[in-house]
């Protein structure tokens, strides 16, 4: 190729140039919305299949260990946490326990982690101890044959029963509906705790600055699902959402009771008619209810009227 047809070479204009880049905006506009719902639901699923870990462990945990495990969460946020007992728990029975006690005693709290009895006074003796509490000097060593060790901060030196669970966070953004707010053709979770299962007997243990909540009120703590040692759990329905997402998916998480397992699956949004006016979804399917048996109706009267006429044909006398 020679020099002078080296420039004069075509080349694109600054006018293809930009309807280039307009065609690829709309095409990116157009193909947007799709990609962020795939987006979504994949941030879903992977906040799903994280939980769906955690239940499992826990209830492994519950059949090893031979006591109870509790998952308790908070209805509108990502936090929840996998222990015998609410977080909210040991933090009312470690105000109770050190009323009336010395400043040297609740002095030690400021940094470290204190094990005491429902008096408040020293019921474990050993080694690192200050005052009438027993703080922990030495560093913690993490235990082996606990199976409850997976859901505490701290482990190996106290039974995993009076320890305080430690705070977890769904991924992403993702939070727990509130059942008020549920999907309304699914059955809201009866979240409740049955009081009557607690034992207040033996020492009380609290870790200050491990996993306790601090932007959450204590008494918005909720039990969810309980894995007995013999493998069972009480059936629970519950949902997962991300709120800063437009399209409307959300997962729900079902634990059946007798086998313990946990399903889930994603639940299409209502439509858009539906969302904004509650009341539309029902005279939609009255609207369409009235046409089907309007429908039936007239099926049955034309079916019942061509046999009779057919009869009364048959049956005049021929002339």
């Amino acid at each position: 190729m020679s020099t002078a047809q080296h420039l004069h070479r075509r080349r694109y204009t600054l006018l293809e140039l930009m309807i280039v880049l307009a065609i690829l905006a709309g095409v990116m506009a157009i193909a947007w919305p799709r990609l962020s719902r795939r987006s979504d639901r994949a941030r879903l699923q992977d906040s799903a299949l994280q939980l769906k870990a955690e239940l499992a462990e826990a209830r492994q945990a519950a059949v090893s260990g031979g006591y109870p495990l509790r998952l308790f969460y908070v209805p509108g946020t990502s936090q929840y946490a996998v222990g015998t007992r609410p977080p909210d728990h040991f933090n009312s029975t470690i105000n109770d326990s050190f009323a009336g006690s010395s400043p040297e005693d609740q002095g030690g709290l400021a940094n470290g982690s204190m094990t005491f009895g429902r008096s408040g006074r020293n019921d474990t003796g050993g080694n690192g101890t200050r005052g009438n509490g027993t703080f922990r000097d030495q560093p913690l060593t993490q235990s082996t044959g606990d199976p409850g060790d997976r859901f505490s901060d701290r482990a190996g030196w106290v039974d995993p029963r009076t320890r305080p669970p430690a705070l977890r966070y769904l991924s992403d953004d993702v939070v727990f509906v509130d059942p008020g707010r549920q999907l309304t053709n699914l059955d809201a979770t009866n979240v409740r705790f049955d009081v009557s299962q607690r034992d207040d007997t033996g020492p009380a243990t609290m870790e200050i600055g491990a996993g306790q909540p601090d932007s959450v009120a204590l008494s918005h703590w909720q039990e969810l699902v309980v894995f007995y040692p013999n493998g069972r759990a009480n059936s629970a329905n519950f949902q997962l959402e991300d709120p800063s997402s437009r399209s409307g998916y959300r997962i729900k998480v079902q634990v059946r009771g007798l086998t313990g397992a946990t399903t889930m699956e994603v639940v299409q949004p209502p439509p858009p008619d539906e969302m904004k006016d509650p009341n539309a979804a029902t005279e939609n399917k009255s609207l369409v209810g009235n046409r089907a048996v309007n429908n039936m109706e007239r099926n049955a009267v034309s079916a019942s009227g061509n046999p009779s006429n057919n009869f009364n044909r048959a049956s005049e006398p021929v002339r």
